[in-house]
């Protein structure tokens, strides 16, 4: 059963804004999105990209969302920003990031509990 404990958002730049919202389902799930694709869907061949409410939360600063990060067992991620997170703090390398319309997107599974 899936229960949101906890939402946030976080502040990359000071001005972008990335939507995260960590749940413990028994994994650590943690979703990552830019704030500007809150809402909307994205379609390539036989994939289809919808960054709904799923992902949405509030704010946390930059070293709050890479704490958030070390707690995940399970990373979705969405977007320049969310991704580029992952990428940085060495969780995923860019060869498995998955670009539909142009929009990356990520997922991985550091850990079972």
């Amino acid at each position: 059963m899936w229960q949101s404990n906890r939402v946030f958002k976080w502040w990359g730049d000071g001005v972008s804004v990335i939507w995260c919202r960590l749940y413990r389902p028994g994994e650590v799930v943690l979703a990552m999105a830019d704030e500007e694709l809150a809402g909307k869907e994205f379609e390539e061949g036989d994939f289809r990209l919808s960054v709904g409410l799923f992902y949405q939360g509030e704010l946390v600063d930059e070293e709050r969302a890479k704490q958030l990060l070390k707690d995940a067992t399970i990373i979705n991620a969405v977007g320049k920003r969310a991704v580029g997170l992952l990428i940085e703090a060495g969780l995923i390398k860019e060869r498995f990031v998955k670009t539909v319309q142009g929009v990356p997107h990520a997922q991985a599974v550091l850990r079972y509990l």
